[in-house]
């Protein structure tokens, strides 16, 4: 996966910084011969990564991605480095292999905060308090989102489906 990442976000700021930086991704791989073409991608939509959620403080370190079949060679991440210019960060990055929890939300990206407390709240409820959600890299785990459809083809917002995915520790 390569990512763009923002440091200490405010959570009420992710739609601001998604946003432009899916538009970006998404230019910068059309210049990029073959990516849509299941040449590049190993999914042809971007995620969003959660390194470090500090829900006290309301902040979190997000990266904006696309999942890859295979890490890109070298001429290929220079040549997406050229296209994007020094200003941003370009690095691959591993899922950490670990168990996740995962939840299918349709629904407008606006009710994603709820959506994620419930989400985690039944993990516990529904494992009798086995396992919790992992929300620090730190720990072990990362929590991630999948955007199947683009909300610039699907203009009903109650139609966007969203892929929670969270890592799992247990309890005991």
């Amino acid at each position: 996966m390569h990512k763009f990442l923002n440091r200490n976000l405010k959570l009420s700021e992710i739609g601001k910084f998604f946003g432009p930086t899916c538009g970006l991704l998404y230019q910068t791989l059309s210049k990029v011969e073959g990516a849509f073409q299941d040449k590049l991608l190993a999914k042809p939509y971007p995620i969003s990564i959660y390194f470090d959620v500090s829900g006290q403080e309301n902040f979190t370190d997000l990266a904006v991605g696309f999942f890859l079949k295979e890490k890109l060679n070298d001429n290929l991440q220079q040549k997406i480095k050229e296209i994007l210019g020094e200003e941003h960060e370009f690095i691959n990055y591993t899922i950490p292999s670990t168990n996740y929890g995962h939840y299918r939300y349709i629904g407008p990206y606006k009710h994603l905060g709820d959506i994620w407390g419930q989400f985690c709240q039944n993990i516990e409820s529904v494992s009798n308090n086995q396992f919790k959600a992992i929300w620090k890299e730190k720990d072990g785990g990362i929590s991630w989102e999948e955007y199947p459809n683009d909300p610039r083809q699907e203009q009903d917002e109650n139609k966007l489906i969203t892929e929670l995915y969270t890592a799992l520790t247990t309890t005991q």
